[in-house]
């Protein structure tokens, strides 16, 4: 019995066919193997099995790398995937990010696929928010004329030069708009062409003007008022101020009071893709989900069959206790569905400084092994990490990184992150493997930012083709 104190994903390569004269297990396909790091403190390979099988690794793998530098432990033979364990760092090559044929291969399949998209069930909830996206006026010339803030730090120095005196600061609203990660995500899903209903607070008793629009191509269910974001944009990022009192009234209790148990569980169980946001300002989230558990999650009927994506928004203003309990919590999905947890670069450093997880130099491969970790830790079978540049996942195959269609001046980029999770979720739900649900992700991202609309999957699959490779 192989006992394992940690393990990290290190290498992931291509080989030929195993041959069945290692340890009497039969011939196995070409396929992909796994290199890990392992402490560990007992092994269940003898010493001339792990030569054996050193040498004809390395021999197949073409690796100059002396055979001795590595110390082989153990071997799995499982669902056609061999993983081999070492407890010896190996560095490997990174695979390319993106490809031309990627792309041809991505923008082919969503082509293919989209009267299957039409036919896909999305559940998306809970939050809602009328958001102002709003530039900050650094000089105004004219009742018309203006110039803004660019970046963050230029408002910090604003706001740093006022501080013992007092100041005055404009705020130019450029557009209305719905708001809440979840009804842009239930938008961006809607106009992919999925069917989809979104639960949180749109308005109460009437639906609020700004959902209309979504209301009139998905099933939209109130609980209550929606809360309100000032969204102050800059060249460089976004600071986004909210008050959200009414997002508290979005509990279990007033679900059912509103939507009736029997509705709300049948868009949970029949839906192909759920997508549960903002965590972070929902205060009542982590017991919403323990009743939806209790009440709504029976392994017989779900059977692991669809997606269930959190996004839990930024935690940092959550305490470690309450940030670990719904970490711990959405992990308990896992015998129902297939659990993917996503975030933004930061939103990961919070996570694994709370999960006491390494973080390293923030450079692309970090990142992956960063997602690794917190994969291997909360035991799902996901994670996403998106910073603005480019997005990478690990999963139980290994780990994936593509890089987006950055624009430096994008015409909106409040819900960016949002549009990443639609594309990347509908990719999921369609079975497309980790790089091309990445770049699905990253596409519907990118087309959002440049048109402020969300794409339909022909729009996608166009701007993918048209989206140059370097």
């Amino acid at each position: 019995m192989l006992a394992v104190n940690r393990i990290d994903k290190l290498l992931s390569v291509d080989i030929r066919p195993i041959p069945n004269c290692l340890f009497g297990l039969p011939t196995l396909p070409a396929t992909t193997i796994s290199v890990y790091h392992l402490d560990y403190t007992q092994m269940r390979m003898v010493a001339n099995e792990q030569e054996r099988f050193k040498q004809h690794f390395f021999n197949d793998f073409g690796s100059s790398r002396r055979v001795s530098d590595i110390n082989l432990v153990n071997i799995i033979h499982h669902r056609d995937t061999l993983k081999l364990e070492n407890n010896h760092s190996l560095k490997g090559k990174n695979m390319p990010n993106n490809s031309a044929q990627l792309h041809r291969r991505v923008a082919q399949n969503l082509r293919n696929e989209e009267n299957k998209v039409k036919s896909l069930r999305s559940f998306v909830g809970f939050d809602g928010f009328v958001d102002q996206i709003i530039r900050v006026v650094d000089q105004r010339q004219s009742p018309h004329q203006y110039s803004t803030i660019p970046t963050i730090g230029n408002f910090a120095k604003r706001i740093e030069k006022a501080a013992g005196k007092s100041t005055n600061i404009e705020l130019a609203v450029q557009r209305i708009k719905l708001g809440g990660n979840g009804p842009i995500v239930a938008n961006a899903l809607a106009n992919l062409g999925t069917q989809t209903a979104c639960f949180g607070n749109l308005g109460s008793p009437n639906l609020h003007a700004v959902f209309q629009d979504l209301a009139n191509k998905a099933q939209v269910f109130s609980v209550a008022e929606p809360a309100l974001t000032l969204a102050l944009e800059f060249d460089d990022g976004k600071i986004m101020m909210g008050q959200t009192e009414t997002l508290q009234e979005v509990t279990y209790e007033n679900l059912m009071a509103q939507i009736g148990a029997e509705v709300f569980n049948q868009y949970w169980q029949q839906s192909h893709l759920i997508s549960i946001n903002n965590w972070t300002m929902l205060v009542p989230m982590t017991d919403l989900w323990r009743s939806i558990l209790q009440n709504h999650c029976d392994a017989q009927v779900l059977q692991r069959q669809h997606i269930l994506f959190f996004d839990l928004a930024d935690p940092e203003k959550r305490t470690r206790d309450d940030l670990i309990d719904g970490l711990e919590t959405l992990a308990r999905f896992t015998p129902y569905f297939q659990v993917m947890l996503g975030c933004n670069e930061k939103e990961s450093n919070e996570i694994s400084n709370a999960l006491h997880l390494q973080t390293g130099d923030h450079s692309k491969n970090d990142l992956q092994e960063r997602a690794q970790r917190i994969c291997q830790r909360l035991q799902i079978d996901g994670v996403v990490i998106h910073p603005v540049k480019y997005a990478v996942a690990a999963n139980a195959a290994g780990t994936a990184c593509v890089d987006g269609p950055y624009i430096a001046n994008p015409l909106i980029s409040t819900g960016a992150g949002d549009h990443f999770t639609a594309g990347f979720c509908l990719a999921s739900a369609l079975q497309f493997d980790l790089q091309e649900a990445l770049l699905t992700g990253v596409a519907t991202s990118g087309y959002y930012v440049r048109h402020a609309a969300s794409p339909s999957v022909p729009e996608l699959a166009d701007f993918i083709d048209r989206w140059p490779v370097s």
